[in-house]
């Protein structure tokens, strides 16, 4: 029984660990396409600098976003980690501290939730980015066409 429930936290690390791999990966990308904004904007021409300012700007917040999703995450892990040593200490020793464990496991839970909305806030600025970069590409060609 005793090993039982300490396992059960197992599953909540490991999706936890699933996303912060996943969210990892996403923040360095947008770390890279900042960065490479940077390098973009001393030789961009005055509409090209301001298009790429525009752009750096969602991926700051969407780095903002991808961070706070990550130190929640980390948060609900140690969280987790914390349930299943309280279980295991408490079963070992006969002391009451189950109660202690369940308000922990609660609190992974509810940064595991905050981490998902901060997650799906920074998809829907994700989309809206890419949106822009799409009108914005359109709107180059239809002036091309026309010029030509």
């Amino acid at each position: 029984m005793l090993i039982s429930v300490m396992i059960a936290p197992a599953v909540l690390i490991s999706a936890a660990g699933l996303l912060i791999l996943g969210v990892s990966n996403r923040y360095g990308r947008i770390n890279d396409r900042i960065r490479n904004f940077n390098e973009l904007l001393p030789d961009a021409t005055s509409a090209q600098a301001e298009a790429l300012r525009e752009d750096r700007a969602l991926m700051l917040e969407r780095a903002r976003r991808s961070w706070l999703a990550l130190t929640l995450l980390h948060g609900a892990v140690l969280s987790f980690v914390a349930e299943s040593f309280l279980l295991g200490v408490g079963a070992a020793l006969s002391l009451p501290l189950a109660p202690l464990g369940d308000i922990v496991l609660v609190l992974g839970v509810v940064l595991f939730g905050a981490a998902s909305i901060a997650l799906v806030t920074e998809a829907t600025i994700a989309f809206e980015s890419t949106r822009r970069e799409i009108i914005r590409t359109d709107n180059q060609i239809k002036a091309r066409l026309t010029s030509n």
